[in-house]
């Protein structure tokens, strides 16, 4: 019902609110520091942006975030148009299997319940759960999920089949790879839903599969054309006939740091694009100069040491 809702959603506010700015209207506190970095994440930004000024990270993270983010961004690889083939054969044959996938998790904890590794994963999602900011519980589960996943690669055994991610999680702790982007996707995915409804969404919205603005939806997408697989995150925002829904997306496979990403194959005009990637480099720069002058300062502060005396 929920991904019914929010495909319909999406549908009719066509898909310019894909990348359409918006501002994330956060009663959270933050300190000094963070309060100085969001700064440079002034204005009306796209969801990824807007992400990384909510996620409360630290300057070099952040920096590092946004070096990913604005290459990705002009990456011709994942913003070129797909072919019609392409489109059409993601559309009509992956959409099925991933539907059977990211069930099967729950099914199996119904019949076997779960084993030691993924209790243990599931209690940091837990702690998660708690925290309201949405940015900041998309960004904890995104680090969890990398932690977690192990080395990209198919293990000479060939036991890939049906790699649920409690079968990720205990290869990975075995010491044996993790799986491939199809399987650290379907991780990321699994571990996002865990924490995707706000702690205070009320229960209206929850009987109903609604979400409010600290809540969020994910799904896994799979790009025949790249041959690669990532993570979308929807973010509804405003409530009733006037919610809208904004994107951005997610590689686990490429980017250990979290890395906020502008919609892959978002179609728009040229432009558009190269406004989107000086914005991308503006803020990048912003942060770097702020963290020169946070060093510079911190340098200063210490105390030179006594010169020696003269003989």
């Amino acid at each position: 019902m929920l991904k019914i809702s929010l495909f319909l959603g999406t549908l009719l506010m066509g898909l310019s609110s894909s990348f359409q700015p918006f501002a994330y209207a956060s009663d959270l506190t933050v300190s000094d520091d963070q309060a100085e970095l969001q700064r440079c994440f002034s204005g009306p930004l796209p969801a990824y942006l807007v992400a990384l000024k909510h996620s409360s990270m630290s300057f070099f993270d952040t920096q590092a975030a946004l070096e990913n983010s604005c290459a990705d961004l002009g990456n011709p690889e994942f913003q070129s148009k797909q072919s019609i083939v392409a489109r059409i054969g993601d559309a009509i044959f992956y959409p099925p299997g991933m539907a059977v996938s990211r069930n099967i998790p729950s099914v199996l904890r119904d019949m076997l319940g779960d084993d030691t590794t993924v209790k243990e994963y599931r209690v940091r999602l837990a702690a998660l759960q708690k925290i309201k900011n949405r940015f900041e519980r998309i960004k904890g589960a995104y680090l969890l999920a990398v932690s977690a996943q192990g080395q990209y690669a198919h293990d000479s055994d060939g036991n890939y089949f049906l790699m649920t991610p409690s079968k990720i999680l205990n290869r990975a702790k075995q010491g044996k790879s993790g799986g491939v982007c199809r399987d650290f996707a379907k991780l990321l995915e699994w571990s996002l839903l865990q924490v995707n409804m706000s702690p205070t969404l009320s229960p209206e919205l929850k009987q109903w599969g609604g979400l409010d603005e600290d809540s969020f939806s994910v799904q896994t997408v799979a790009d025949s054309s790249a041959g690669h697989a990532w993570v979308e995150v929807i973010l509804p925002v405003g409530s009733g006939e006037k919610q809208v829904f904004h994107h951005l997306h997610l590689d686990s496979t490429w980017y250990k740091t979290y890395s906020p990403l502008f919609p892959r194959r978002t179609i728009i005009p040229e432009s558009q694009r190269r406004q989107l990637t000086e914005q991308c480099r503006a803020v990048s720069s912003c942060v770097q100069d702020l963290e020169l002058r946070r060093v510079l300062k911190a340098k200063l502060a210490v105390p030179a040491a006594n010169p020696e005396p003269c003989h």
